[in-house]
């Protein structure tokens, strides 16, 4: 893992011209190089001292890359996790007349479910396994094969499984403490 800092940190300090001469990725293609560098590195770390100085900054390019995405996807999901809580909380649920439509746009917003502290190396290893395994979606855009390697990972309960009990009969689901 320090070489992989010290990797980010060298990649960082390198000249932007070195970094701009790749086309970032647009498709599971690219995704596939680009997660999979950081993969390698991490598990063979002793290939970044075998590099050229254009080659190395060509895998920090990607690691990065690849590091700093799937980050963003986490924090989404995190975000998205914690506001569907905050909307159960406030007494939004998905009772009533539209239930299926409250249903469906609660769990196509969501998009994914990234059980707590999972480091972005299993992440990553995780797209490079279900791109390996999937070759015919490699066409398919970035957002989409992320969003399909981490749901079949991590699957995600409906939004209707995890809304809180309701009291029934007008009585409190919460226990209160005996005197």
């Amino acid at each position: 893992m320090r070489a992989l800092v010290l990797a980010l940190f060298v990649f960082a300090a390198s000249p932007a011209d070195a970094q701009q001469k790749h086309e970032l990725p647009h498709d599971g293609n690219g995704l596939l190089e680009y997660c999979s560098a950081m993969v390698t590195l991490a598990d063979t770390p002793a290939t970044i001292t075998s590099l050229g100085n254009d080659a190395f900054n060509a895998e920090m390019m990607k690691l990065a890359w690849c590091s700093g995405y799937l980050q963003a996807v986490n924090d989404a999901a995190l975000s998205t996790k914690m506001n569907i809580y905050l909307l159960s909380k406030a007494g939004v649920t998905l009772e009533g007349p539209d239930n299926k439509i409250k249903e469906y746009a609660f769990n196509t917003l969501r998009g994914v479910c990234i059980p707590d502290k999972v480091p972005l190396l299993q992440l990553a290893r995780v797209v490079v396994k279900w791109l390996r395994e999937h070759p015919e979606k490699l066409q398919m855009s970035v957002n989409d094969s992320v969003t399909d390697a981490i749901n079949d990972a991590f699957p995600c309960t409906p939004v209707a499984a995890q809304e809180p009990a309701k009291p029934q009969d007008g009585k409190s689901a919460v226990a209160k403490p005996k005197p």
